[in-house]
């Protein structure tokens, strides 16, 4: 039986333990083996070494001493609050899912005076939510930076008028 690719093993691996909360190495081991019908002995040492890969793409993490758990980046979507239509669930009372994400605290004055220079209406295509939402919509429009933050650099003195809109 010809031996599994290096893809094909990953994509094994990530699609077992995407079942599970985590499991142990030898665990893996086995369910590899009756997937491909390869030997312990031939899967062992490939099956550490795509474990190192697989965390270095952020895509597994160790659980404990020769346990792995699969890291559910496909259940991320936009908003943290959000869950991608037929992403699959799962459940467990023990999971602890390690969450890192960048929030920008924005300057309320900056965007004040923006709009003040600009007005309330969007500057791409020129609605004005107070025309179409009445006294409800006063006010409401959303600031963009015409240079993205993460490319300006540490340090950067913002001007509301220039770097806004």
């Amino acid at each position: 039986m010809p031996l599994i690719s290096e893809a094909g093993l990953r994509e094994q691996l990530l699609a077992y333990l995407d079942r599970r909360v985590a499991a142990p190495e030898e665990e893996l081991l086995a369910q590899l083996a009756q997937r491909t019908g390869a030997t312990l002995e031939t899967l062992r040492e490939r099956l550490r070494r795509i474990c190192l890969e697989l965390v270095a793409d952020g895509l597994l993490e160790r659980s404990g001493p020769d346990q792995w758990r699969a890291v559910r980046l496909r259940d991320a979507a936009e908003s943290p609050d959000e869950v991608l239509p037929g992403s699959a669930p799962y459940y467990s009372e023990q999971a602890s899912v390690a969450v890192r994400a960048n929030k920008y605290e924005r300057d309320r004055n900056a965007r004040r005076q923006c709009i003040e220079h600009y007005g309330a209406r969007c500057v791409v295509c020129g609605f004005d939510f107070e025309s179409g939402y009445g006294a409800l919509g006063r006010g409401c429009v959303r600031v963009h930076h015409v240079v993205p933050p993460a490319q300006l650099g540490p340090g950067y003195r913002l001007d509301p008028v220039r770097d806004l809109r």
